[in-house]
């Protein structure tokens, strides 16, 4: 078995055992497989897989093996019920983590829990591996007593190697101090210049505290991440003006933004000409983004509540007028409705890349059938290259349609993928339910993988309906 390739020990293990239990048990056999295995195992750690972690020795060491600790490069922990139990367990792994890999880094280090911070899994001092890793993500840093001490341990984990910030203080189960927070990013330029993509998401409750220091600081010049390329700012309740941070940063590739619309809409249109590519957020400032004539804007995924009808036209004829968007991804709560994608197709010919959900709530619209959709998009955008949709309704009518559709158009030459899900609202189905998959011949499938990533971020919306 040791001269077996990787690929052929999984498909093996898969086959004829019983998958993780069988990757287990070949990685006990002898130290060759064991280093080669245990990078394999532990990507998705049950409550099983951090007791083995968090054992003081195993079985593979008695025979030269390494402790399953010392292959742990990316950690990712998402507790949304914490227990005295799974904490000590956690604290017992990165200890763990900690010792075995004291000469490596890690490389990914991701904890999201509402009640729980680096101050209750860690001393006052971080241990040697987790201070250079690459990217942090992390929730708020929880209750006011712990602030100071959980600040400064993620302020030791941060170098200059760090690369990619998220902060998302929505789920922080007690307030943030924002003067706090504001000394922490005003050390953070200092000591991650490097930083690549930043995220920051504010609790959508109003928060009574000032927010005077921290707006100071997003205006200064000295708050700029001179290689900054993604940046996320979420902030439901536009506490903060962040028109002076954007227009700082002007190497910005992706930009995804929800804050309360000013007056003028115009906040946006201090953002970099020529990089900006991407684009994430409400319609009424992609809007704004269009009307800036942003050269470089290819691709637009839309958020929020559903659009009104004035939104929609003014976003449809800035469409018209820049001419230039190839990408399209339309994530409103609830999809969208018949009209709203029948006014879209005829504003982007050009578009090559489209996805939605369709709204239950299709009639009405000059009594057009949802069967009529797939003859909608695909003779009218002959430059499409990628199609993903989420429909209700009859599966077989559904599918006969499409195929009607796709047969009457006039050349497929363009077309290379199609994706149809049912809208079958549970997340734990595996594989996603498909009612059509189309591919244009010699173009290799995509992994499920990808699939279960496309219908999880579509059912979502459907779920969330709320028309």
């Amino acid at each position: 078995m040791q001269t077996l390739t990787q690929e052929t020990l999984l498909r093996i293990c898969c086959r004829f055992g019983e998958g993780r239990q069988t990757l287990l048990a070949v990685a006990q056999t002898c130290r060759a497989l064991n280093r080669r295995m245990n990078g394999y195992i532990y990507v998705t750690a049950t409550k099983k897989d951090l007791l083995t972690l968090g054992k003081t020795s195993t079985c593979s060491q008695q025979f030269g093996g390494l402790h399953c600790a010392t292959f742990v490069q990316h950690i990712s922990f998402h507790l949304s019920v914490t227990t005295d139990d799974i904490t000590n367990l956690v604290r017992a792994a990165l200890a763990n983590v900690a010792l075995h890999r004291s000469t490596f880094t890690v490389l990914t280090f991701e904890f999201m829990n509402s009640d729980l911070t680096l101050a209750d899994l860690f001393e006052d001092q971080l241990p040697l591996s987790f201070r250079e890793v690459r990217t942090i993500r992390m929730c708020g840093v929880s209750a006011s007593n712990r602030q100071d001490v959980a600040s400064h341990l993620i302020l030791q984990m941060c170098s200059i190697h760090l690369t990619t910030l998220s902060l998302d203080l929505q789920l922080a189960s007690a307030p943030i101090d924002y003067n706090i927070l504001r000394e922490w990013l005003a050390t953070l330029i200092d000591r991650s210049p490097n930083l690549e993509t930043l995220s920051l998401r504010f609790d959508y409750n109003f928060i009574n505290q000032s927010t005077d220091s921290l707006q100071q600081l997003l205006n200064s010049n000295k708050f700029t991440f001179t290689r900054l390329q993604i940046l996320i700012l979420y902030d439901p309740n536009g506490l903060f003006d962040t028109s002076s941070l954007l227009k700082r940063h002007t190497v910005l590739r992706r930009l995804s933004y929800v804050s309360v619309p000013t007056p003028d809409r115009k906040v946006l249109h201090c953002i970099a000409r020529h990089s900006l590519t991407n684009f994430t957020g409400w319609v009424v400032h992609a809007t704004s983004l269009l009307d800036a004539k942003l050269c470089a804007l290819r691709c637009i995924t839309l958020k929020s509540c559903m659009p009104s009808a004035i939104e929609w036209y003014e976003f449809t004829a800035a469409l018209r007028c820049y001419n230039l968007i190839t990408v399209l991804h339309m994530r409103d709560p609830g999809g969208y409705l018949f009209r709203h994608i029948q006014s879209l197709v005829a504003s982007v010919p050009q578009l090559q890349e489209l996805s939605f959900v369709l709204c239950s709530h299709w009639h009405g619209w000059k009594y057009r059938n949802r069967l009529d959709i797939f003859e909608l998009v695909l003779s009218e955008l002959v430059h499409l290259r990628f199609f993903v949709a989420m429909i209700n309704g009859d599966d077989e009518r559904l599918a006969l349609a499409f195929s009607n559709a796709i047969a009457a158009r006039e050349t497929n030459d363009e077309l290379e993928e199609v994706r149809i899900y049912s809208t079958l609202a549970d997340f734990n189905l595996d594989p996603p339910p498909l009612i059509v998959e189309w591919y244009k011949e010699g173009i290799v499938h995509r992994r499920p993988d990808i699939y279960k990533s496309e219908y999880m971020s579509l059912l979502r919306c459907y779920a969330s309906r709320t028309v």
